[in-house]
């Protein structure tokens, strides 16, 4: 380390950074990690890296991949985060696309906590040194913008102040541009469903509080993710059938065992009876019948198409699998957040029908449960913030009276929303039953006066009886 005190040259750098990115690489604290460590700060900070744009991706990288350990926290002379932040504008050249782009990704501003930290303090020194370098990047803004809600108060409060200087605004949070619904709909999804996907949610939420007039088209986007991802084949919950009556041992069935000798079955006159059987039988198994082993259409095609039995049928790209569910829940958890009273969302009456439609017919009839425990949840909260006027009650009420006696919606509610993956069986129906009741619940707290008693008084009624309902996530929504 003493040996390299001094500032290495372009060429000794780029021979000796693949032995440093090694010594950094890793979950377990080697020797020479810290002087490692100390060694990329020395040649970066005054000059960069040597001003090569790709160098200093790979500089970034490696500190950033040692964030993702915790044992990058013991480094103090320095530690990793002042490393990364002065590799960014310390020779005053501005960074490009390809500098930046590693604070942006899996290991930067959407990476663990230390990383998600040290990419915001990145970006802040960057956007402080390099005044409006962002103000037409909107992946950037995306970034910081979901970060200003982190469950990290560290990182939350980081992000916040990068995004004042970001924005050029002395204002607490200054709203971000109207381009925000497209960056955040894929982060809903982000396998971190408690960190970076309840971010982005509220991130989605605050932004249509911020800019009223984006909330129609904001709403169809989530709605429509939503419906991009629902199967169309769903495995439906095997129904217990009652067993069936022992009439196969009937009383004439039983008199025949018992009889004994042809003289008695001569005699009862059974024994033409019995041989005429037979001679149906035979005559029936002649007809010809498809046997059970032949091949479907589908798998003779899949025979012929390249990839041969591993070909994908229609069938199974229609299935529900843990993708589709995670997109799913991630648009249930950013309706969620569309409730939360600090984010400051309007909704109008056309709004508000088209988002409970949307509820009541597709996710609150959705098979999985996981999916539904959510959706109940998002239309008992929508209800509760936003069914308050007599225009939303006049509304709300028969809606809902109506799917609780048939399990079947208005889907002109939809607006332009797609029909085709509707669906209208029975279990569908139960379910989106259930779902009303717990709706009806939200309702009933905005009815006012003592025209209403009758009204209460009615719903309470169906919300005790649904107690009875085998189901936690129902009982719990009605207990709330």
């Amino acid at each position: 380390e003493e040996g390299y005190a001094h500032t290495l040259s372009t060429s000794s750098f780029h021979f000796l950074l693949p032995i440093l990115r090694a010594s950094l690489t890793g979950a377990h604290r080697t020797p020479g990690t810290e002087s490692a460590l100390r060694i990329l700060h020395s040649h970066t900070r005054d000059g960069g890296g040597g001003g090569d744009a790709e160098m200093k991706k790979d500089v970034a990288l490696s500190v950033l991949e040692l964030l993702t350990h915790d044992t990058a926290l013991t480094f103090t002379r320095p530690n990793a985060y002042q490393v990364l932040v002065d590799l960014y504008g310390a020779d005053g050249t501005k960074p490009g696309n390809k500098e930046i782009g590693p604070l942006l990704g899996e290991m930067g501003a959407i990476g663990p906590k230390n990383c998600r930290l040290a990419a915001m303090m990145a970006l802040h020194k960057i956007a402080s040194a390099f005044p409006k370098i962002f103000a037409n990047n909107p992946l950037v803004e995306n970034r910081i913008w979901m970060n200003c809600f982190d469950r990290d108060p560290k990182v939350r409060e980081q992000a916040r102040t990068a995004w004042k200087v970001v924005r050029g605004s002395d204002a607490d949070l200054p709203p971000p541009s109207k381009l925000y619904a497209i960056p955040l709909l894929t982060l809903l999804s982000h396998p971190d469903s408690k960190g970076i996907a309840a971010s982005a949610a509220d991130a989605y939420a605050y932004a249509m509080g911020m800019h009223p007039d984006t909330s129609e088209r904001g709403i169809v986007r989530l709605c429509t993710a939503f419906i991009d991802a629902y199967p169309t084949v769903f495995e439906e919950p095997k129904r217990v059938l009652a067993a069936p009556p022992k009439a196969t041992k009937s009383a004439p069935l039983k008199k025949l065992k018992k009889l004994k000798g042809s003289g008695g079955l001569t005699a009862a006159g059974i024994v033409s009876a019995v041989k005429t059987k037979p001679k149906k039988k035979s005559a029936m198994i002649k007809i010809p019948v498809a046997p059970k082993s032949i091949i479907s259409k589908e798998k003779l095609e899949g025979q012929f198409m390249m990839g041969g039995a591993a070909a994908v049928t229609k069938s199974d790209a229609d299935r529900d699998d843990p993708d589709k569910v995670a997109v799913r829940l991630g648009i249930l958890r950013a309706i969620i957040a569309l409730a939360n009273p600090a984010a400051k969302v309007s909704l109008d009456l056309a709004c508000l029908k088209v988002l409970v439609g949307f509820l009541m017919v597709y996710a609150n009839a959705d098979a999985n449960e996981t999916v539904r425990n959510e959706a109940r949840k998002a239309s008992k909260d929508i209800v509760g913030q936003h069914g308050a006027s007599d225009d939303a009650i006049h509304f709300l009420l028969p809606h809902f009276e109506v799917v609780l006696k048939t399990g079947k919606p208005d889907e002109g509610c939809l607006g332009g929303l797609p029909t085709q993956k509707v669906i209208r069986a029975v279990g569908a129906q139960d379910r989106r039953k259930e779902a009303a009741v717990i709706a009806l619940g939200s309702v009933a707290m905005h009815l006012k006066g003592e025209e209403n008693l009758d009204k209460i008084d009615t719903i309470v009624d169906m919300l005790l009886s649904s107690l009875a309902t085998p189901s936690e996530s129902v009982q719990s929504g009605v207990a709330d």
